[in-house]
């Protein structure tokens, strides 16, 4: 279900997606039943959006949307509860955490080959696995980083402002080698997140 919410536009089989051709869901779109939905919204406005796009493709299936409030403290306690969400979100900050253990415990494994998930639209490099080889989530919604430059200072060190990764990498290594402990502002090391 998470697939199709974060994927419906990904071309399945493919590395690239493809404009062209249409997404046709797998499973029988005349199937009924109701999906309860948990997360920390505080505007359902854009997830509604997406509820809207699902049912396009399976019109008899019924999505609830419930809020936790202080999600990422409760969902542990909601999951080990009689009405349990059929769908949540995990972060993967969570993981490795002992606060979250529950949470990416009760996720279903992604990874499990029955379920003939095609996960090649993503980028290999931002989904998580276990250190046992699991897949607790993979990305639905992401985020973008913008990066304020000070030109004079790459000016000063003869160095040219990266345009890809890859490049920012080799920048940081080379401002590093020049004495700047740390080239960009919020890094740490203790950082659990996908984004170091």
């Amino acid at each position: 279900m998470l697939m199709v919410f974060g994927m419906a536009g990904c071309s399945f089989g493919k590395k690239e997606p493809v404009v062209d051709e249409v997404f046709k869901p797998s499973l029988d779109s005349s199937a009924s039943c109701h999906i309860n939905v948990a997360g920390g919204y505080d505007n359902f406005e854009a997830l509604e959006a997406e509820f809207d796009r699902f049912n396009e493709y399976y019109p008899n299936v019924e999505l609830m949307f419930t809020k936790v409030d202080d999600y990422n403290n409760m969902i542990g306690t909601v999951l080990n509860g009689n009405d349990a969400p059929d769908i949540y979100v995990n972060y993967s900050w969570m993981y490795g955490r002992d606060q979250y253990k529950s949470s990416i415990e009760h996720a279903e494994n992604l990874a499990d080959p029955s379920l003939r998930l095609n996960l090649n639209c993503i980028r290999s490099n931002i989904i998580l696995h276990t250190d046992d080889g699991e897949l607790p989530m993979v990305p639905v919604f992401s985020n973008t980083y913008d990066m304020l430059v000070n030109n004079s200072l790459f000016e000063k060190e003869g160095l040219k402002v990266p345009t890809t990764y890859k490049e920012l990498v080799s920048v940081c290594e080379a401002f590093r080698e020049k004495g700047y402990e740390n080239p960009m502002m919020g890094f740490s090391k203790e950082e659990k997140t996908s984004l170091f």
